[in-house]
């Protein structure tokens, strides 16, 4: 998994769409990461994994504005 240089950053440029989950769970449930972001990029298949995962898992997000590629996780 590629990470940024920001301790609290999951960079998922380069990792495939079906492995998103999977790396989602080990970071945010395993190694128990909070407050952190999620650098998508701008594609929206990849953008639809990562939301629907924060959906079913109960995390509180927001996007901003001025830089839609990345989702930040605010609790």
């Amino acid at each position: 998994m590629g990470k940024n240089k920001t301790k609290n950053t999951i960079d998922l440029h380069g990792i495939k769409h079906e492995e998103v989950e999977f790396v989602l769970a080990n970071e945010l449930f395993w190694k128990k990461r909070r407050n952190c972001h999620i650098i998508t990029g701008n594609s929206e298949p990849m953008r639809t994994v990562v939301f629907d995962f924060l959906n079913n898992n109960d995390y509180k997000y927001c996007v901003e504005f001025t830089n839609t590629g990345q989702v930040i996780i605010i609790e």
